[in-house]
């Protein structure tokens, strides 16, 4: 326990230090008339001459009663005019201050402090004037030069990049077979970036480049050095039927300094998906696989028909296409009635009815034995 020299309270070490506030006041008051007041300015220069106090300041003005008031509790006979902000002072001088002016009420008429104490500059004795120099013959006109004939316009700081395709049709079988796409693009300036964009590709078809990157989409883009480590289409098409993808090939080029672009003249590689050439017949499975195969042709199956250019279709395309769809229900009626589950022959509707008593789970999506 210790005793708090400041304040004499007792403390256990966790005394908090004493603030204590020195108020300085004028030793006179000046008295001014009602109404020949147009607001207050003060200025004072302060400073600490011990470095190891930790000294606040500010600066303000009351109005005083009259010139001999004394100070009571509350402020009746001095209330404040205003006072400054508080001010860290330290062992170099601060100037604090404090208006209840306006900043155009003091340029208009500045106090004593603001105006400064320099003496206006003595003016100089008029030098004696020098006499006129005769005044130069202005020089001739030079005879203007023929105009100059205007540059050709530079090349643009990029080239057309080169594409060149192997082979623009080409076939894969479906279900995961795959064929090299043969492009390569090339520029004969080693300072523009290349690019290939591929448009059109199915979403049964997939690109891979030689460092194993598996692309998919209908518009995708590969740098240069993805299309120099060779592109293998994959065909993951499981139907029947044999779609037709057209793809369009567009190599670009671009300066890196300029951003220019130039781009080759696009190419399309037809990839047709072949159904496979010893399919003549087979088992039923098959004839219901070959069924659903047409239908899917007719009905708008999304894995295949969604990928394909659109088509125009007449009054007598219907008619055809009605037929082959009423071919692929029969196809696929005559597997539902020779299975080995219990259907009712001849309909699809009651076999589907009696799906629950089926012995195969897989009867619809794989040909059977």
């Amino acid at each position: 326990m210790e005793r708090d020299k400041a304040g004499g309270r007792q403390c256990d070490g966790r005394c908090a230090p004493q603030r204590i506030q020195r108020p300085f006041l004028p030793g006179s008051r000046g008295t001014y008339s009602a109404g020949t007041v147009d607001g207050v300015y003060v200025q004072a220069d302060m400073r600490t001459t011990d470095p190891n106090e930790h000294l606040v300041a500010d600066l303000g003005a009351d109005w005083w009663s009259n010139s001999t008031a004394a100070y009571v509790d509350g402020f009746s006979n001095n209330p404040g005019a205003g006072m400054s902000d508080w001010v860290a002072l330290t062992t170099n001088y601060k100037t604090l201050y404090f208006t209840s002016m306006t900043s155009a009420q003091l340029q208009a008429d500045l106090p004593p402090p603001l105006k400064g104490t320099s003496s206006p500059a003595t003016p100089t004795t008029p030098t004696t004037p020098t006499t006129p120099t005769d005044p130069t013959i202005p020089a001739q006109p030079t005879t203007p030069t023929d105009p100059t004939t205007p540059t050709t316009p530079t090349t643009p700081s990029v080239t057309a990049p080169v594409l060149d395709v192997a082979d623009k049709s080409l076939w894969v079988a479906g279900r995961g077979g795959q064929v090299d796409l043969g492009t390569t693009i090339t520029t004969t300036d080693p300072n523009d970036n290349l690019t290939l964009s591929i448009m059109g590709l199915p979403r049964y078809e997939t690109i891979t480049t030689g460092d194993g990157t598996t692309l998919r989409g209908n518009n995708i883009t590969l740098t240069s050095a993805q299309v120099d480590s060779g592109l293998t289409l994959t065909s993951y098409y499981k139907g029947n039927a044999h779609p037709v993808a057209n793809l369009t090939l567009t190599a670009s080029a671009m300066d890196p300094t300029t951003g220019a672009v130039m781009s080759s003249d696009p190419q399309t590689i037809r990839v047709t998906d072949p159904r496979p050439s010893s399919w003549t017949g087979g088992n039923a499975g098959s004839w219901a696989n070959h069924g659903f195969a047409q239908l899917q042709q007719q009905m708008g199956d999304t894995s295949t028909l969604a990928n394909t250019a659109s088509q125009t279709t007449g009054w007598a395309d219907q008619g055809a296409r009605a037929s082959q769809a009423s071919q692929g229900f029969a196809l696929l009626n005559q597997y539902l009635a020779g299975s080995s589950g219990r259907v009712d022959a001849g309909q699809i509707a009651a076999a589907m009815s009696n799906a629950n008593s089926w012995t195969h789970n897989s009867f619809l999506s794989k040909p059977q034995g």
